[in-house]
Parts: C-alpha cells; sequence; structure tokens
C-alpha cells in the first residue's frame, strides 16, 4: 500500500452529475492561493470559479451558475493550490 502524500489534494463534485446547482469541494493541506478553472473536454476554458487564497481544511467554489448554461456532457475542473501538482475531476452535466 502507497501512502498518501502530506500535501496530497483531495476535490470533488457534489452533486456530479451536475443539474443545477453544484460546488467543487476540495480538502486543502495548507493556506495558500487556490485557481479552479472548469473545461470541456476539447480544452475550451468555460470559467474560472476560483482565484484567492484559501485557508487550510475543507474549502468549495459554486459554479451553478456556469453549469446552468452547459450543455448535457462531461467538463473537467483543474484545482490548482499554491505551487502543488493540479487535480483534475471529471464532471457530468445531464
Amino acid at each position: 500500500i502507497e501512502e498518501v502524500p502530506e500535501k496530497a489534494v483531495f476535490a470533488v463534485c457534489r452533486p456530479n452529475p451536475v443539474t443545477e446547482n453544484a460546488a467543487i469541494v476540495w480538502q486543502q493541506p495548507a493556506d495558500g492561493v487556490v485557481r479552479v478553472d472548469l473545461f470541456d473536454l476539447q480544452g475550451r476554458h468555460q470559467a474560472c470559479i476560483c482565484n484567492q487564497w484559501c485557508a487550510q481544511g475543507e474549502n468549495k467554489a459554486e459554479f451553478s451558475a456556469v453549469a446552468k448554461m452547459w450543455q448535457p456532457g462531461v467538463y473537467l475542473a483543474k484545482i490548482t493550490i499554491a505551487n502543488s501538482q493540479p487535480v483534475i475531476i471529471k464532471i457530468l452535466r445531464q
């Protein structure tokens, strides 16, 4: 069993699949600047829903206004905290 790195970032979309109300929720290992970007599967940038300093622990960025404009399909969220490796999660829009 591999150990989880101390700087690991865990993120989910709630709910997933998305209907209208939605948020990206992540557990942050340390204080720092966070950027959360949303993309379609062709790599086109849809929105930046967070670009600010966030405290260690659980944080959330709502994106209901963006999700309401999406067509049904698969989208991606890229969560980057400070200088960490980005985390990519899949979002399904019904």
